[in-house]
């Protein structure tokens, strides 16, 4: 089985700019929607969680930041996220929970919207 790429590609010309960038993945979704005989399309997930789901998902990852954080900092980086200052280092679930400077700074909560990024 090959070995597959799925990066973005970056191209440049002749100066080093980047002129362009095609997404391997975007390709292959394009061309296999575009050769369904069902006529199948994505359709936005709800997500809505009860308040006992909530409060297991909250102790699940509160259980992984303290694997890489104090108790104390994890803990308000579970309410707040992390601030993109701290990014180096981070793995990719934590990757999650960045934020900017300014919206950890000013206290703000972390909101219940998905932050999921479908491209990685």
């Amino acid at each position: 089985m090959p070995d597959l790429i799925l990066e973005p590609i970056q191209h440049r010309d002749a100066a080093g700019e980047v002129t362009m960038t095609t997404d391997p993945v975007a390709d292959i979704v394009a061309y296999l929607m575009a050769n369904s005989s069902v006529g199948w399309t994505p359709q936005d997930p709800v997500l809505e969680l009860t308040a006992k789901q909530r409060e297991a998902l909250n102790a699940l990852t509160l259980e992984h930041l303290t694997d890489a954080f104090y108790v104390k900092t994890a803990e308000d980086y579970l309410k707040k996220g992390i601030p993109s200052s701290r990014s180096a280092g981070l793995k990719a679930a934590e990757l999650d929970l960045l934020v900017d400077d300014t919206d950890y700074d000013s206290g703000a909560e972390l909101s219940d919207e998905p932050q999921v990024d479908l491209r990685r």
